[in-house]
C-alpha cells in the first residue's frame, strides 16, 4: 500500500478518535474542554484533508472553496459521533478504490470540509471560542491555538496569540510552547540566531522549574528543532536534546539515539516515538489540558512562591483526581 494512502487511512482513524473523545467531553461543563474540542477537531480535520489533498489535489482544493459556509461562531460545528461512525466505512472504501468524487462527498458529509474553512475564517472562529474561556484558564487553549496557527503557517495570528498568552502569566510548560512558536516566527523572518535562542530558552525554563513539569504527562516540542535542522543547525539541536534528556530523564535512551542521528547528519523521526506520539495525542491532551486548566488560578505569576507548596507527588495526585472528576463531568470549575 502506498505511504500516502496508509497515512490517509491513519488520519481517518485519528479523526474518528478525536470526535469520539469530544463526544465524551461534551458531558463536562467546561468551556476549556469545549474550546479544546473545537481546536483539536479542526486540527485533526486539517491533517486529514492535507493527506487527502496529496492523493486528489485538484478535487479537494476545488471542493474546499465551494463548500465553505458561514456559520455562527456561537454554534458548534463539530460533527456528531454517530455521523462520523456511519461515514467512515464509506470513506475508507472510497479511498481504497481511489474514487475521488465519493471520497470528497464522504469528507463533506463527515464534517471535515466545514471544519477546514479558509485560514482567516478558521482562526477567527477558534479565537472566538477560546476567548469565551474566562480568566487565566484561557491560557491553556490559547497556547494550543498559537501552536496550531504556527503549524498552519498563519504566522500573523500565531504572533497575536502568543502575545495574549504572555499577558496571562504562563507557567514553565506554557512558556516552553510559546518560546517554540516565537522561534518559528523568528525563522520566518530569517532571524536564525533569535530562533536558536528561543529553542534553548524553551528548555531552559523547563530545567529551571523541573519540579513543576510533569514529565510523564507533558512532552517537549520538536517543531522548532526540526525546522532548525532544515537550516543546518545541528549543534544547537543537539544541545537542546541534551537538555531535554535531563528534564525527561525517563526518555534519556531514546533522546540519546536522536542525538546520534543528528550528529550523523540525519533527521530523526521524532513523532514516530511512542512517547511523543502519546503525550501529543489530541485525545490524551484533551484530558490532561482540561485538568491542567482547573489547577490554574487567576494569579499571574511565572515564579510562584514555594512557601507552603504541595510536594510534586501531592500535585500529581491532585492532578489525577481532577482528571477523573473531569471525565465524569464533575469537575469543580464553575467559571469554565
Amino acid at each position: 500500500m502506498p505511504k500516502d494512502l496508509r497515512t490517509l487511512k491513519t488520519r481517518i482513524t485519528a479523526f474518528q478518535d478525536v470526535i469520539t473523545a469530544c463526544a465524551r467531553w461534551r458531558r463536562a461543563d467546561s468551556r476549556v474542554a469545549r474550546a479544546l474540542c473545537e481546536l483539536y477537531a479542526a486540527r485533526s480535520a486539517s491533517e486529514l484533508l492535507l493527506s487527502a489533498s496529496l492523493l486528489f489535489p485538484d478535487r479537494i482544493e476545488e471542493c474546499k472553496t465551494v463548500t465553505t459556509e458561514n456559520e455562527s461562531r456561537t454554534v458548534s460545528i463539530l460533527p456528531s459521533l454517530e455521523t462520523v461512525r456511519d461515514i467512515v466505512p464509506t470513506l475508507l472504501s472510497s479511498v481504497a478504490a481511489e474514487n475521488q468524487s465519493d471520497t470528497v462527498a464522504a469528507l463533506k458529509e463527515m464534517g471535515v470540509l466545514k471544519l477546514c474553512p479558509p485560514t482567516e475564517e478558521l482562526f477567527d472562529r477558534l479565537a472566538f471560542v477560546v476567548g469565551c474561556v474566562i480568566g487565566r484558564a484561557r491560557l491553556v487553549p490559547l497556547v494550543e491555538l498559537s501552536i496550531f496557527a504556527a503549524e498552519q503557517r498563519a504566522y500573523h495570528r500565531a504572533g497575536k496569540f502568543v502575545a495574549e498568552a504572555r499577558a496571562l502569566g504562563p507557567g514553565p510548560m506554557e512558556q516552553h510552547c510559546l518560546f517554540t512558536v516565537e522561534g518559528i516566527l523568528h525563522l520566518v523572518s530569517s532571524e536564525v540566531i533569535k530562533a536558536k535562542e528561543c529553542l534553548m530558552d524553551s528548555i531552559r525554563i523547563c530545567r529551571e522549574h523541573s519540579d513543576s513539569v510533569t514529565t510523564g504527562i507533558f512532552g517537549f516540542h520538536v517543531m522548532l528543532a526540526e525546522r532548525l535542522l532544515e537550516q543546518g543547525e545541528q549543534e544547537t539541536v543537539v544541545s537542546y536534546l541534551a537538555e531535554c534528556a535531563h528534564v525527561w530523564s525517563h526518555q534519556k535512551e531514546l533522546i540519546g539515539i536522536w542525538i546520534s542521528t543528528v550528529n550523523a547528519g540525519k533527521k530523526p523521526e521524532f513523532l514516530e516515538s511512542s512517547f511523543l506520539a502519546g503525550v501529543h495525542n489530541p485525545v490524551i491532551k484533551l484530558r490532561t489540558l482540561t485538568s491542567r486548566s482547573s489547577c490554574v488560578d487567576d494569579t499571574i505569576s511565572t515564579r510562584p512562591s514555594t512557601a507552603g507548596r504541595p510536594s510534586r507527588a501531592e500535585r500529581l495526585a491532585e492532578f489525577q483526581r481532577r482528571t477523573r472528576a473531569a471525565m465524569r463531568g464533575k469537575l469543580d470549575a464553575p467559571k469554565n
